[in-house]
């Protein structure tokens, strides 16, 4: 319950300190095909100075046999295998909401999405967005990334924006005898580990986007 209220309440921002030139760290002339360790993603111009890439899987689908269970990690997959970026992903089954009610609806929703200056030229900080709502609605698809970037490119302080999806309500916070380990502790969560799937691939990926050097995290 207290849980509940503080991640209803504060927003938590991961820092990772990135640096630069993307020509280096694509190892291609194109700006919107970026190499992961689980393939090339394709993203867009979502603006003449934001690059973004939309809807990228970080695990796998949490539906049937994967229900009620951590997130599977995402197989490798051939180096010339390119996704499409273009799209944000599915929203996690909740309870009704404005913000979101409109959005496809799916219990395949873990998908991550990353929004980027076009010129990277200094270190850059990354802030990774975990979405709020009680852990009973939201979407990491509500957020206008590029609005975001473009404030801060514009108060000269530039930024890397990642949100994400993460499971919610039973799917994602099962609270059942079923579930106590045997010091009688939960180990539904299935939520929370959602986000450490989503950090770790950021991790693991956005050298790509921007190259990392280290990491910090800061609580607003």
């Amino acid at each position: 319950m207290v849980q509940t209220r503080v991640f209803n309440a504060v927003t938590l921002v991961v820092l990772l300190a990135v640096s630069s030139l993307l020509s280096t760290v694509h190892g291609s002339n194109d700006p919107l095909i970026v190499s992961t360790q689980q393939g090339k993603v394709r993203g867009f111009f979502a603006s003449p100075s934001i690059r973004a890439f939309l809807g990228i899987r970080f695990a796998e689908s949490t539906a049937g046999s994967n229900r009620f269970k951590p997130p599977v990690e995402l197989p490798a997959v051939p180096s010339s295998t390119t996704f499409n970026a273009t799209s944000f992903g599915n929203v996690c089954i909740q309870i009704p909401s404005e913000n979101v009610y409109s959005q496809p609806f799916s219990e395949d929703c873990l998908f991550l999405n990353i929004w980027t200056p076009v010129n990277i030229s200094k270190p850059l900080p990354v802030f990774f967005w975990i979405h709020g709502g009680a852990f009973k609605q939201g979407s990491g698809n509500i957020y206008s990334g590029d609005y975001w970037v473009q404030i801060a490119q514009d108060a000269q302080v530039p930024i890397i924006l990642v949100t994400f999806n993460y499971r919610l309500g039973v799917l994602g916070f099962l609270n059942d005898q079923m579930f106590l380990d045997e010091n009688g502790k939960t180990s539904s969560n299935w939520g929370m580990l959602d986000q450490l799937a989503a950090f770790r691939w950021v991790k693991n990926n956005i050298a790509s986007f921007g190259k990392y050097n280290s990491c910090t995290n800061e609580l607003e």
